[in-house]
């Protein structure tokens, strides 16, 4: 039941992430801290771990991602 319970709780991190970030739950967690921070963070209530996932990842992931993929999209 303990697994069952951790696994429903990471899935509803990833699907609230997502729905407020429109980026990847599972291509974020690629990026090592952001990995930390799930880790380290999970026995804080699910929004609090949600809006600190979201403002790193607006912060260091998406806006990076998003100029990359601008510049190879420019580049052709």
């Amino acid at each position: 039941m303990g697994t069952k319970m951790k696994n429903d709780k990471l899935d509803l991190i990833a699907s609230l992430f997502e729905g407020e970030t429109l980026s990847n739950f599972d291509i974020c967690c690629e990026d090592l801290e952001f990995k930390n921070m799930v880790i380290q963070n999970s026995s804080l209530p699910t929004l609090d771990i949600v809006s600190k996932l979201v403002d790193y990842a607006n912060e260091n992931l998406i806006w990076i991602t998003l100029a990359l993929a601008l510049t190879n999209k420019a580049a052709f």
